[in-house]
């Protein structure tokens, strides 16, 4: 068997992040409470250089911070202002939580990836 080509192995990298984003996507989309989200971020996260880390990462940072990880996705940010709304609206965050999120969202673009 001949070996993978260096763009051969960078690809696997980018479809094994591309699937790793959809599943964690669709699973911090059923998060419903900031104890879930921290189980979500802190309790399955991938090792340093696995696929997927940045979501996690990027997770823990919004949760900290209430503003938009700069290494964030469109389809990441999307995910996390919704999330905020579902914790504004279930009292577990304030209001201006969500205003900051969406003031950070300006300061910096977000990172484009296709899944």
């Amino acid at each position: 068997m001949a070996r993978k080509t260096k763009e051969q192995r960078r690809q696997e990298q980018r479809d094994a992040e591309a699937r790793y984003g959809r599943r964690f996507l669709a699973r911090l989309a059923d998060v419903k409470t900031y104890g879930e989200a921290k189980v979500l971020a802190y309790g399955d996260a991938p090792g340093v250089d696995d696929p997927g880390r940045l979501y996690h990462t990027n997770l823990i940072h919004v949760l900290g911070t209430n503003e938009a990880a700069g290494r964030s996705t469109s389809e990441e940010r999307a995910a996390h202002l919704a999330l905020l709304e579902r914790l504004v609206a279930g009292r577990e965050l304030k209001p201006e939580a969500v205003a900051q999120f969406k003031r950070s969202m300006g300061h910096s673009g977000p990172v484009i990836m296709h899944f």
